[in-house]
Order: structure tokens, then C-alpha cells, then sequence
């Protein structure tokens, strides 16, 4: 080709090859570099079960249709949550505290009651109690720890790059020490039938693995035990 006197020569060949080249591990581009465990919770239950029935898929109730006149239960869960962060294990049986605390956290006076009714039934349990027992207990404890992404995705593995690696996040929501090894505790504030916890608290198995994980790669200690405790029954399942 000549252009003003200048020839270039082109390899037809070599820019076909260029414009046709394809990266190795193109399914790394779409996996995100770092995912929280609640997010990756959210992907595997979609992928275990679906929202149709006879291939007729369900259609998202309407808004208007979601009218509340209290607090929803996210909302009691978010409260609890917060709450549970910041009581003194040593005073959650002093009702005018926990009282002190929930109005803080922007719980209604008619819910007072309910909410420290929850929150003194853990603390007075066995769960609660080793807390109690326990010189290092820790709450809202925050971590991002690296995990080999083939397992967490495990359907890419064969097409990701070598040693690739996709950050984890999450939240601990307490967190206690017995003769060297971590207890772990995560509370749920789902509305489950009493006796149904342990079939419940089976879809929280990954959750739970991956902060032991966590632990265990950022801290060195071991994890011995691991439990969901569901606020509104008072029982707790170890996973």
C-alpha cells in the first residue's frame, strides 16, 4: 500500500490473526474481583432453585400490595443487629438499659418489650452465657480474605487463569474465644415455624464455611464450632 510515497507492507494473514485473537481466560473478565458473602449466598440460591413452577414464572407482587404499617422483617433484623453490637453481655438482664439502648437504636416504645425480650433470652441461654464466659468476645467483626476463585465458581474453573483469586467480604456478628479456638455466631431474625430451625439453617452452610475461612486464613486460629441462632425462636443450630 502506498500512501504519499510511504509504502507499508500488510500481512493480510497476520492482521486477521490480531483482529481475530481471543483471550485465554475470557470468563475471568465477568467475574467480579470481589463479592460479599451475603451477594454470593444470593447467587448460589438462584442457581439451586428457581421461581417457576411448570415453566410458569411467578410475577413480583406489586408495590402497592406491600403497604406496611410497622417495621418489616429486615428492619427488625437491622435493629436487633445493632443492638446486639453494642449491649454489655455483663447488663443484658437490666431491662431500663436495654430499654436505653433500643430507644438509641430508633425502636417504637410499643416494641420495647419484644426486642428486649429477644435480646435477654440469648444472654440467658447457654449460647449467651459461654459469651458471657468469654474475656474476648467480639461483635461486627468485618474481614475480606482472598479465596481461590475456582471455588467459588466452580463451573469456570477450567477456563480461569492460574492462581486467580476473588476477594470475599462479610460481617461476623460475634465471635468468641474458648481455650484458643473461635466460636462463631450469626443471628438470623427470619420468621421460621418453631422445630423447623435445623432444615433452615442448612441454606446458611456456605455462609458460615466461608467465615471460617476467613478467620482461619487472617488469624491463624482454628474455628471449632459454628452456630445460627434464630432470634425470634431462641434456638440455635451448630453448622
Amino acid at each position: 500500500v502506498d500512501y504519499g510515497g510511504n509504502k507499508i507492507g500488510l500481512d493480510i494473514e497476520e492482521i486477521r490473526r490480531r483482529f481475530s485473537w481471543e483471550y485465554e481466560h475470557a470468563s475471568a473478565v465477568s467475574i467480579p474481583n470481589k463479592i460479599s458473602v451475603t451477594e454470593l449466598k444470593k447467587l448460589r440460591d438462584r442457581e439451586s432453585a428457581s421461581n417457576d413452577i411448570f415453566n410458569l414464572e411467578f410475577m413480583e407482587r406489586p408495590e402497592f400490595m406491600n403497604a406496611k404499617t410497622g417495621p418489616d422483617a429486615a428492619e427488625r433484623g437491622t435493629l436487633l443487629h445493632n443492638v446486639l453490637a453494642a449491649v454489655d453481655p455483663f447488663r443484658a438482664g437490666d431491662l431500663p438499659y436495654l430499654k436505653a439502648l433500643l430507644e438509641k437504636a430508633g425502636a417504637k416504645t410499643e416494641d420495647m418489650e419484644w426486642f428486649a425480650g429477644i435480646i435477654g433470652k440469648f444472654y440467658s441461654g447457654d449460647l449467651g452465657q459461654r459469651v458471657v464466659a468469654s474475656s474476648n468476645a467480639v461483635t461486627e467483626k468485618a474481614f475480606i480474605c482472598p479465596v481461590p476463585t475456582k471455588e467459588i465458581y466452580p463451573e469456570s474453573a477450567e477456563t480461569l487463569p492460574p492462581g486467580h483469586v476473588t476477594l470475599i467480604q462479610g460481617v461476623i456478628d460475634c465471635m468468641f474465644f474458648e481455650e484458643g479456638n473461635a466460636v462463631i455466631i450469626d443471628y438470623k431474625s427470619d420468621k421460621v415455624e418453631p422445630g423447623s430451625e435445623e432444615l433452615h439453617a442448612r441454606k446458611y452452610a456456605l455462609q458460615l464455611g466461608l467465615y471460617s475461612r476467613a478467620i482461619e486464613h487472617l488469624t491463624g486460629i482454628g474455628v471449632k464450632e459454628r452456630y445460627i441462632y434464630f432470634l425470634r425462636t431462641g434456638k440455635y443450630i451448630r453448622i
